[in-house]
């Protein structure tokens, strides 16, 4: 878990991470930093969601530069699809440059992980309100 975060915001995303136990479908959540250091992570089931943080983090750098490219601005989510998952990744940056971060900018990556007959459209939706809770607190930091 991040050693630069207070112990009350840590408490508080861990809980805010176990509101996702009622979905359906839910394996586990993971929140990183762009260095890819944990902040938190839950799935009841003993799942250890962290280990896919660094290999998503560069998946969603690569999907960055591909948008980039097209002159397009960078992906807030990421869904990928498997015969046995689904995979949210959420970015949440408020760097001026999206593509970026800054250092004085708050900047995390959400990973949610989803049976493949879980609602894709809840988890959307319960996914986008964890980010701007877990905004507020990283911000109480």
């Amino acid at each position: 878990m991040s050693s630069t975060h207070s112990q009350n915001v840590l408490t508080s995303l861990e809980e805010l991470a176990r509101s996702f136990d009622d979905l359906a479908g839910f394996i586990g959540v993971a929140v990183y930093s762009p260095e890819n250091e944990l902040i938190v992570s839950h799935s009841p089931f003993g799942l250890t969601i962290e280990q896919a943080g660094p290999g998503l983090n560069k998946l969603f750098s690569g999907a960055v530069d591909v948008l980039g490219e097209l002159d397009l601005t960078p992906p807030r989510l990421l869904h990928l699809e498997s015969e046995e998952t689904n995979l949210l990744v959420y970015s949440y940056n408020e760097s001026i440059d999206p593509s970026r971060s800054q250092e004085d900018a708050l900047c995390f990556r959400s990973v949610l992980m989803l049976e493949a007959a879980g609602s894709i459209g809840m988890a959307k939706l319960r996914m986008k309100k964890f980010v701007r809770a877990a905004a507020m607190l990283l911000h109480e930091n």
